[in-house]
């Protein structure tokens, strides 16, 4: 007899954007939660990165926002916002740091 065991990856990834590198192919991430103000986006904003095939609940029913996951008005300006600064480059001084581990002065 075989047994199939499954089960879902989650990956908090709030203080690792921008600091390390995050490939959820290589990784096998299912799902992977980011705050954008971590990359110098708006804050009180995130998002829920959902391999596709990965099913998840409901945890607040009501409305059809989010593919009728969640309930709730959405924040348009912070969604965009969140969007357009995570496809920018990071700031030089960010860039920096990483490279040599120390810390940067922004100057």
């Amino acid at each position: 007899m075989q047994r199939i065991t499954t089960f879902t990856s989650t990956t908090d990834a709030v203080q690792a954007i921008g600091n390390v590198p995050i490939d959820v192919n290589a990784q096998g991430i299912d799902l992977l939660s980011l705050s954008a103000h971590k990359f110098y986006g708006p804050k009180g904003v995130g998002a829920l990165y959902i391999k596709k095939g990965v099913r998840i609940e409901n945890l607040i029913h009501g409305g059809g926002q989010e593919k009728k996951k969640r309930a709730g008005t959405e924040n348009i300006a912070g969604i965009v916002g969140c969007g357009r600064q995570s496809s920018l480059p990071l700031p030089i001084s960010k860039v920096i740091t990483q490279r040599s581990g120390q810390c940067a002065t922004g100057s």
